[in-house]
């Protein structure tokens, strides 16, 4: 390593992917198709 922590590295990573943009809205549930009671449809 370069003299960074771990600590710094998962930080420096979870910035760069919180600055991603979302690319679809729909919640978790939408995307993996459950229904309103939490069934797979």
């Amino acid at each position: 390593m370069t003299g960074k922590s771990v600590a710094d590295l998962i930080k420096a990573i979870s910035q760069a992917c919180a600055s991603l943009p979302v690319l679809d809205e729909r919640s978790a549930d939408d995307i993996l198709g459950y229904n309103d009671i939490g069934l797979p449809e």
